[in-house]
């Protein structure tokens, strides 16, 4: 993984968790440690990753969506493989298995608000 992957991961969770990142110029991260971006630590601090986890865990779908049932499902889909991925996996899996997650639930929450 790149660390535009990374950061741009890191942003998209963020944003999902209520954070909000200045990332407008993301050359000028470009040869910083990770150390130097404590506010991007879901890559690899289980504190932090578990917060975004908790909170797509907990999400709850209203009967009003275009495709409840399906959503129900896919939901139930990621809440298995990121459990997974928590329980027998490195961080760094568990971390890019949120993102498709968030990344799906956007798009969901995108297509029913029409």
């Amino acid at each position: 993984m790149t660390k535009e992957e990374r950061l741009s991961g890191s942003r998209l969770i963020g944003e999902f968790v209520g954070k909000s990142f200045s990332m407008s110029h993301i050359s000028d991260y470009k040869g910083c440690s990770n150390e130097a971006l404590p506010q991007m630590r879901y890559h690899c601090d289980w504190n932090w990753i578990m917060k975004a986890w908790y909170m797509f865990r907990d999400l709850r779908f209203n009967s009003e969506m275009i495709t409840y049932d399906a959503n129900i499902h896919q939901h139930s889909y990621f809440k298995d493989t990121i459990s997974r991925a928590i329980c027998y996996e490195d961080i760094t899996n568990t971390f890019l298995k949120i993102i498709d997650a968030i990344k799906w639930y956007n798009n969901e929450a995108n297509n029913s608000n029409p």
